[in-house]
């Protein structure tokens, strides 16, 4: 996570503030290298030219997201004079920082799947492992209905 608010710093409102001009051209152009299939050299003059008409407002956000907020939303007239601000602030807030659910799925599966279960099929494994990773839902279940629903569709009449 450090490494993509290192990567981002510039469009940070805190930082735009902050910086001096050629410390955010610096880390602007390190961001544009990174991402040449999606940003321009632009950025640098676009957060430059932000910096200087809109400092004061600038200093009282937090965050990208407000930051994007006072962008797109708060003044959309003026979105279209900073579209690789735009696009910058869209990237930084879609960026996943963590794949902790993929390895909680895959350690969930190496629970389930252990030698006692080697010949298990893999539809009752998946199940399993859908069942465990989404244990708070399963716990919400009330077992008894299904219970007595699968009873009443498979019962045995006898006459």
């Amino acid at each position: 996570m450090n490494q993509v608010i290192k990567l981002f710093s510039s469009i940070i409102p805190t930082n735009i503030c902050s910086m001096h001009e050629d410390e955010l051209k610096h880390s602007t152009t390190y961001l544009v290298k990174h991402y040449e299939n999606d940003l321009t050299i632009d950025l640098v003059n676009q957060i430059i030219q932000l910096k200087r008409s809109f400092e004061n407002q600038i200093a009282k956000l937090n965050s990208v997201r407000d930051l994007a907020k006072f962008i797109i939303v708060d003044n959309y007239l003026i979105a279209a004079n900073f579209p690789d601000l735009c696009t910058a602030c869209f990237l930084f807030l879609t960026i996943p920082v963590t794949v902790a659910s993929t390895e909680r799925s895959f350690s969930k599966l190496k629970i389930i799947k252990n030698y006692l279960r080697s010949t298990m099929s893999q539809i009752r494994l998946s199940s399993l492992a859908i069942l465990s990773i989404e244990k708070k839902i399963a716990k919400e279940i009330n077992t008894s209905d299904i219970i007595s629903t699968l009873a009443n569709k498979k019962s045995r009449k006898m006459f």
